[in-house]
């Protein structure tokens, strides 16, 4: 009877060894799960559509002394897509969440009235400093905005069809630089 216990009790040990393994591992990776979305989507999307088909361009009303681009901040995307988005029954909630090793993620949920939902969940970042409230804080407002872009799929004015990131010269003509665009594809 010993023997039979023991064997059992070293299964028992064995599957529970494997959990903690599993649940440290998923504590410490920085793979948060991207979409998640309810079973069915109909009211959701129409509701989506009709929201898209209302909304426009949101103006970059801020400037990033750094780089001397304009954004438009958080306030900003919210005033804009909050009426919008209670007309058509959605309501968009957001979460900082923890990753693990001083690292955060943005939590988005968008709801409808009937019950559907998407979810979707930001890359973790760690902030500049991980001891001040201030960076965690500005961290977090930053991952609120792109999700929120992201999960409602926004445009902005000013967009320059990531020509920025190619180093596109205002001097050269568009010829000039679709070749550039051409060579790098």
């Amino acid at each position: 009877m010993e023997n039979k216990e023991t064997i059992i009790m070293d299964d028992i040990k064995k599957v529970v060894n494997e959990e903690i393994k599993k649940n440290i591992s998923n504590l410490y990776s920085d793979k948060i799960e991207g979409l998640k979305e309810s079973d069915s989507q109909i009211e959701i999307t129409k509701a989506l559509i009709a929201f898209h088909l209302e909304i426009e361009s949101i103006q970059k009303d801020n400037t990033n002394p750094f780089f001397r681009s304009k954004y438009a901040n958080l306030d900003t995307i919210l005033k804009v897509v909050n009426p919008l988005l209670a007309k058509h029954d959605l309501i968009l909630m957001q979460s900082a969440e923890d990753a693990g090793n001083d690292k955060v993620y943005i939590k988005t949920k968008l709801k409808h009235s009937s019950g559907e939902y998407i979810e979707s969940n930001s890359a973790p970042f760690k902030p500049a400093k991980t001891n001040d409230i201030q960076a965690r804080g500005a961290l977090e407002t930053y991952l609120r905005r792109y999700a929120v872009q992201s999960v409602l799929a926004l445009s902005f004015e000013e967009d320059d069809d990531g020509n920025s990131l190619t180093n596109k010269s205002k001097g050269k003509s568009e010829e000039e630089n679709s070749t550039v665009k051409k060579s790098r594809v």
